[in-house]
């Protein structure tokens, strides 16, 4: 029985030093989820005039809180959130129409205390397409989200006159990480 157990701890100690320590210390992997689409419902007027158009501005209240709580994660652990996903499609109401009337968009989030900044845009819209991914900008989000609140707002540039009722959707989504701990 002795022999058995001093095998066991002979092949344990061999594993041990063989792997390497970053394989071993499971506390230093970070953990990450993401969040749920965060939706913008806007629309295009027919009265609209070409140019520049703010479509949206949705103030945010955040709730981390209430998101770690139900992920079992602390606040304190948050290391950083990015955008993962920022899509600009036509709900409605005709499946003919496209996003060609754009030539750009692009979504901002502003707080007072960091100002204004772009988090995702094109700037060239592809002809006849419904639905569009935006290119996400790089950076830290963090600050952003952990205001009381803050604000998203969505932008374009119209290069024709819609004679038409345009429905449209942004819908972004974060990723958050998280250091490891308990």
């Amino acid at each position: 029985m002795k022999g058995i157990f001093y095998i066991c701890c002979t092949l344990g100690l061999i594993f041990l030093f063989s792997s390497s320590c970053d394989n071993l210390n499971i506390l230093d992997e970070v953990l990450s989820f993401e969040s749920e689409d965060l939706l913008m419902d806007f629309s295009i007027e027919p009265a609209d005039v070409l140019g520049y158009h703010i479509f949206k501005e949705k103030t945010v209240h955040s709730n981390l809180d209430s998101l770690f709580e139900a992920k079992d994660f602390s606040a304190n652990r948050l290391e950083s959130i990015t955008l993962v996903t920022a899509i600009v499609e036509i709900t409605g109401p005709s499946d003919t129409m496209s996003l060609s009337y754009l030539d750009m968009v692009k979504i901002t989030i502003y707080t007072p205390e960091l100002g204004e900044g772009t988090i995702a845009e094109n700037l060239k819209i592809p002809v006849g397409v419904k639905k569009i991914e935006l290119d996400i900008m790089e950076g830290d989000m963090k600050g952003y989200l952990e205001a009381e609140e803050y604000i998203l707002t969505v932008y374009g540039i119209l290069n024709t006159r819609s004679y038409d009722k345009r429905e449209l959707e942004a819908r972004i989504k974060y990723k958050f990480t998280m250091t490891p701990g308990f």
